[in-house]
């Protein structure tokens, strides 16, 4: 297996709960919340590693945490060999480029105000000079890669449908030409025929651009029918980890035997 492309390292992150002025009285009665509890796992490159868990098990803080979107508590967090937990703004920004997230709701991640054009064009500008020429011409290009017509880009979010709109969302992340994409239950919101396509459509932009993912889901026939590996959260913390095949025909731990026996039958 090729290099990890992205590494946790006994990654800690807790959250305050509390605060405001009754907070800074009683600070001795503030809970916390142990939302990552020394996680460690490695993503490969090329390949998919699938996150399972109920709600709240950390999943997205898991997925935060690894993209530097936050700060972790303790521990580290490696992205192509380079330790990115304690650098600030100013030293991630290149880096972000190599880093995207696809978010389950493509309604609520679009900004409503804007067209598709300013949607796509404006990591583009953040990352790339280019003229509008090339501008636009890339942005065709994302687009057709996708699946949708150049002439979406003059459209909004509402006048899509949810397909469409995650298709918008999935061309977003592609912009900066990552190496590394979170799908955040990518296809939870839509319909069954429609999650179906946005599953193939994802394989296929792997294969083609040599994308590393880290799938997000419940529901585990998805995962099973993306991913290389499995990695299995239960309050905070990793419990199982391996192969597709092996964690799913042969889950070892119990929490995994039970999310098994609780699913739908499994293809």
């Amino acid at each position: 297996m090729s290099h990890p492309l992205v590494e946790a390292m006994h990654v800690t992150k807790e959250f305050e709960l509390g605060g405001g002025a009754f907070g800074r009285v009683f600070a001795r009665r503030r809970r916390r919340l142990l939302a990552v509890d020394d996680v460690s796992l490695a993503i490969h490159q090329g390949e998919t590693l699938g996150l399972v868990g109920e709600s709240g098990s950390g999943k997205s803080t898991l997925a935060r945490l690894l993209l530097r979107l936050i700060r972790p508590t303790d521990g580290g967090v490696c992205f192509d060999g380079q330790d990115i937990s304690g650098l600030g703004e100013r030293a991630l920004r290149p880096l972000r480029r190599g880093m995207q997230i696809i978010f389950q709701n493509p309604y609520a991640s679009l900004n409503p105000r804007q067209s598709v054009r300013q949607i796509l064009s404006l990591p583009l500008r953040l990352h790339f000079k280019m003229t509008e020429r090339e501008r636009r011409d890339r942005l065709d290009e994302l687009l057709r890669q996708v699946g949708l017509s150049p002439d979406h880009a003059g459209r909004y979010p509402h006048q899509l449908s949810g397909g469409m709109r995650q298709r918008v969302a999935i061309a977003r992340a592609l912009a900066v030409r990552p190496e590394f994409i979170i799908c955040d239950e990518p296809v939870s919101a839509l319909d069954v025929s429609i999650q179906a396509q946005i599953l193939a459509l994802l394989q296929r932009l792997q294969q083609e651009f040599h994308l590393t993912y880290l799938f997000i889901s419940h529901d585990l026939a998805v995962v099973r029918q993306l991913a290389d590996r499995i990695a299995v959260m239960q309050r905070g913390k990793v419990v199982e980890i391996g192969s597709a095949e092996q964690v799913i025909d042969r889950p070892q731990h119990p929490y995994t035997q039970m999310l098994l026996a609780s699913a739908p039958e499994l293809p």
